[in-house]
């Protein structure tokens, strides 16, 4: 991506925003890029009189292409409605396929149409904009081929991959056990599991999950798993296992070393990706603080067979188990208390804020 590219993208995002009638925006600056979406950050102050709030503009990652032809957004046949608009309710048989090469679109419709995300604590909230000041027409202004657009509520503290970097950067060399049970969980609440009482976030700051382009509906059931569950759940754990793992060794760049995971004795190894968690050959652990149950459910999440994946339901109810039992009297480690996990957090994410 141009730099060049990005400003003249930037500027133009500013012009549609303060010509918005009500005056409801502040463009404040470009946050973030992935493989398919450019990201700024917004306040957004829908009614006069209310403070305003921070929200995420997320569009396609071609609107900066310089190869693009410039031209105004697309418009509806009645000059009103989001050209974007889905239907609130997923039919039952309709996967996002046709939509792959459209991450953007995909998306919106995943968090517009599906109710178990829509509604789920744990999942980005879609924002809706009344009067779309990016969808009209405005003298002098060519639109940048921006098909495709979406506003999400600001994620305050940054992505996992930011959080390790600040761990690092505060000189920690690994995160408390209580905080990686916490963390784990929130990747099964909400799509796979519910927890009323919110058992996991009295200590520790919640996760939610973003980025849906890519999300489709496994609908066939002929992958061979119809006994235990899906290839699309199990490539999913696979990646919660990925994330725990770079959480418990402070690292986002996991190698593919595989190892052999004993869980009893004399019985075969299962072969996983977690090679770094387990101890080598000469017997030496390289996270000899790492919870032993905490440790063989990452591994098993990175199983390289996938009839090695531990099932949905039986790794939620376990991990919900440790997280209620394993309290810091469990751990006999004062790194463990309530205290000491409370200020990490603040050191690491409000303390970092602030300045």
């Amino acid at each position: 991506m141009q730099t060049k590219d990005l400003e003249r993208m930037t500027d133009l995002l500013r012009k549609y925003f303060d010509r918005d009638k009500r005056k409801r925006f502040e463009l404040e600056r470009q946050a973030g890029a992935g493989t398919s979406g450019l990201t700024w950050s917004v306040k957004y102050q829908p009614i006069a009189g209310d403070a305003p709030k921070r929200i995420a503009l997320k569009m396609d990652q071609n609107v900066t292409s310089h190869s693009n032809k410039s031209r105004t957004p697309p418009s509806t046949p009645d000059g009103e409605g989001d050209h974007m608009d889905v239907v609130d309710e997923m039919i039952d048989n309709v996967d996002a396929g046709s939509l792959w090469n459209r991450p953007l679109r995909n998306e919106k419709k995943w968090l517009k149409a599906s109710y178990m995300l829509r509604y789920a604590t744990h999942i980005v909230r879609l924002i809706d904009v009344p009067d779309d000041p990016l969808r009209r027409r405005v003298s002098g202004v060519h639109w940048h081929r921006a098909e495709d657009w979406l506003f999400l509520e600001w994620i305050e503290h940054g992505t996992v991959e930011e959080f390790i970097d600040k761990a690092l950067g505060a000189g920690l060399e690994r995160l408390p056990n209580r905080v990686l049970w916490r963390f784990f969980m929130c990747f099964m609440i909400g799509p796979y599991a519910a927890n009323p009482k919110d058992t996991e976030h009295y200590i520790t700051p919640m996760l939610k999950l973003i980025d849906f382009g890519g999300g489709g509906q496994d609908l066939e059931g002929n992958d061979g798993y119809n006994d235990m569950q899906s290839n699309a759940i199990i490539d999913n754990l696979q990646d919660i296992g990925y994330v725990i793992n770079a959480l418990a060794v402070l690292n986002y760049e996991l190698d593919t070393t595989t190892a052999d995971l004993v869980t009893e004795p004399g019985h075969p190894g299962i072969s996983t990706r977690a090679a770094e968690l387990l101890p080598d050959s000469n017997g030496n652990d390289p996270c000899p603080d790492l919870d032993e149950s905490l440790k063989t459910m990452i591994c098993l999440c990175r199983a390289v067979q996938p009839s090695n994946v531990p099932q949905i339901s039986g790794l939620a109810n376990m991990i919900m188990e440790h997280i209620q039992e394993r309290d810091e009297n469990w751990y006999g480690d004062e790194y463990e208390s309530d205290e000491r996990i409370a200020v990490l957090f603040q050191t690491l994410l409000l303390d970092a804020n602030a300045s």
